[in-house]
């Protein structure tokens, strides 16, 4: 058993459907997310996609040797990315639009 649970296989495949529904819901259907961009919109669907970024090479096993780089690319960082950007979503920030 891993020390470290988020290096298990089952939280590599977590990471990878993540990454998968982020990239493929903004790909594929980005009025998902509203028809407006506005200034908390734009904040939050680069979290998202930095936190989906994250989750895919987490995915496929990447680990980096220097111990600040591992931080940022294991599977909670990604997952806190994610989740942040999806609560600024779903919390209703208002922002200016953008032009």
């Amino acid at each position: 058993m891993p020390t470290r649970p988020w290096i298990d296989p089952a939280a590599r495949s977590v990471s990878a459907l993540l990454a998968l529904a982020v990239f493929g819901v903004t790909a594929l259907a980005p009025f998902a997310f509203g028809t407006e961009v506005t200034g908390a919109m734009h904040g939050a669907l680069g979290l998202m996609l930095m936190g989906a970024s994250v989750a895919a090479v987490h995915a496929f096993g990447f680990r980096p040797d220097k111990r600040v780089w591992r931080l940022l690319f294991c599977g909670p960082t990604a997952w806190l990315l994610v989740a942040a950007g999806a609560v600024m979503l779903i919390g209703g920030h208002q922002g200016s639009t953008l032009s």
